[in-house]
């Protein structure tokens, strides 16, 4: 839209930009995702997102493939994953990881580099009001900005929650596709050990949602040990009503202690980082059931002809719940808007 020399102006609710997408560059030898963090896709999608040619991207990235995993029961029974099964699904889905860099780092690099001066911070819209001609956005703090066109990237949690007031209310087939759309609680743990004596990969049997341990250092070629633990779903929940981070804590090493004979309460550094996507007021939630989402065209379509929802939820090429969907979805919002402009 810049090129086309089209005025907008980004709210971003935080102090940072990125959503779901965050690094911590600190607690470890390399950076470390918070947030998204697999390339659910081949590499060369990263070219692609760019328009460039290749397969090789710029970042070098690193095929996630782990034979070491351990698969945990509903029952508490652990078993060493079939390894050719595991080539087999890798095989039919194949992803990755960055090597020394994030997914943050992709997004800022090639995209926030060139709207940083548009973008103001710790604006927090509490209304969008859309019976007129001219959009008006309320913020938290008394600001009001005026607009034609409005693209939401609020997560569904958000927006599901009634986080802002729409006047008029949002049309009651986008009100019920929102709040029947899977976006399940969830959060990300890290731990530093001074050993690595866990798995590649420890995964659970869940209900819905997931969970599993898995080395945060996996093919990085670091020397900092990190076990990240990955709970969507039912799995949250559970360590949710333990009460506190603490308690959750203390939950996630007796659990380590039992499968891998105390060496966790053993080498634990004391060193964590506890990210808790399903409880930040700004996100509520993790990601998108894909399989629910797509089903619902009520779900990403405008609402009359002003207001235009992107994001992970919200793309239409099959690549929901990924970054890469996220980053598609906004294209083709851009695009929309592009070919309005110009008739």
């Amino acid at each position: 839209m810049q090129k086309q020399g089209i005025d907008y102006q980004i709210l971003e609710a935080s102090d940072l930009y990125g959503g779901r997408v965050q690094k911590d560059s600190d607690f470890a030898d390399f950076p470390i995702d918070l947030g998204a963090e697999w390339i659910h896709a081949d590499k060369s999608s990263l070219n692609a997102l760019l328009g460039k040619p290749g397969e090789e991207p710029e970042q070098e990235v690193i095929l996630y493939a782990p034979m070491d995993v351990l698969e945990v029961s509903k029952n508490g029974e652990v078993s060493q994953a079939s390894t050719i099964e595991l080539n087999i699904y890798y095989k039919a889905y194949p992803e990755y990881k960055f090597k020394s860099t994030t997914w943050f780092d992709y997004l800022e690099q090639n995209f926030a580099h060139s709207v940083k001066d548009n973008i103001t911070y710790n604006a927090v819209v509490t209304d969008i009001n859309y019976s007129a001609d001219e959009i008006v956005v309320k913020t938290a703090n008394g600001n009001t900005y005026n607009a034609d066109k409005l693209i939401s990237t609020v997560s569904v949690g958000v927006l599901a929650n009634n986080q802002i007031r729409f006047t008029p209310e949002l049309p009651d087939a986008k009100q019920q596709a929102l709040k029947s759309t899977s976006f399940y609680p969830g959060f990300k743990l890290f731990l530093k050990f001074s050993e690595d004596f866990y798995a590649d990969m420890t995964e659970f049997e869940t209900a819905y949602g997931e969970k599993a341990f898995y080395d945060v250092a996996y093919k990085k070629g670091a020397q900092d040990n990190v076990l990240g633990l990955l709970a969507t779903g039912e799995s949250a929940e559970y360590y949710y009503q333990l009460g506190s981070e603490q308690d959750v804590l203390s939950a996630v090493l007796e659990e380590l202690d039992q499968i891998y004979d105390g060496k966790a309460t053993a080498t634990f550094s004391g060193e964590y980082i506890y990210k808790n996507w399903g409880h930040h007021k700004f996100t509520l939630g993790t990601w998108t059931d894909d399989i629910v989402a797509s089903q619902e065209q009520a779900l990403v379509s405008d609402i009359d002809n002003k207001i235009f929802f992107a994001g992970e939820t919200f793309d239409t090429s099959g690549a929901r719940s990924t970054v890469h969907g996220a980053i598609l979805s906004g294209y083709d919002v851009v695009k929309t808007l592009l070919e309005q402009s110009s008739e």
